[in-house]
């Protein structure tokens, strides 16, 4: 028959028992370096036990001088391995510098607006091929307020930006006041991807 204090007694073992856990897990975590060292020095004697058995029976070595010559070619065998990869590392970083960051995001720039073209060229909506779907306000229009707007307003549009900068210039025409900058080499952020003509033309705006 179960009593409640059978009951009871089970609780407090269980959270005796998870308590124990615990703390050996917290024990585990703190001396985690220890146990890491001793497993790699597991591991040293695994590989070296035979070299150093290889060393006392087929050389006639002594005990001691078996251990110090394997020890020996696990140092050499390290510095090996630093001498070869170092100086690849080394060449692969100085490679690395020399490339022209500029270029390559200029050339991904002119992939990515040829891409749009030959899209836009076959009547195809770059959205559905990118996997996106339509806003549910895409057919949202405020153009006939346009008008209204009475304080100078810059439109930005760029080349490559997912917004025709047709349809921006067309914008600014439309405003009472505004003025249209387009940016050859830019993108949707083209204050990043076409800093100069971005910036000269927003501080030239500013000016006025």
């Amino acid at each position: 028959m179960v009593t409640s204090k059978i009951i009871a007694n089970g609780i407090v073992r269980a959270v005796g028992m998870m308590v124990l856990f615990v703390l050996l897990l917290f024990f585990i975590y703190k001396i985690q370096s220890v146990l890491i060292h001793v497993l790699v020095a597991i591991i040293f004697s695994l590989i070296a036990n035979p070299i150093v058995e290889f060393f006392r029976t087929k050389l006639k070595f002594s005990n001691t001088l078996a251990v110090i010559t394997t020890l020996l070619l696990f140092v050499l065998l390290i510095v090996g391995l630093v001498f070869l990869f170092v100086p690849l590392i080394i060449s692969q970083g100085n490679n690395l510098s020399l490339l022209d960051t500029e270029s390559i995001k200029s050339k991904t720039l002119d992939l990515y607006g040829q891409i749009n073209h030959y899209l836009e060229h076959h009547n195809i909506d770059s959205s559905k091929v990118s996997n996106l779907k339509p806003s549910k306000n895409s057919k949202w229009d405020r153009k006939a307020d346009l008008k209204n707007v009475k304080i100078p307003t810059l439109v930005i549009g760029a080349k490559y930006d997912t917004m025709d900068p047709k349809h921006m210039e067309e914008i600014s025409k439309i405003l009472p006041n505004g003025s249209y900058l387009f940016c050859p080499k830019g993108s949707h952020m083209a204050f990043y991807d076409d800093q100069k003509t971005y910036f000269a033309g927003l501080i030239s705006f500013l000016k006025k």
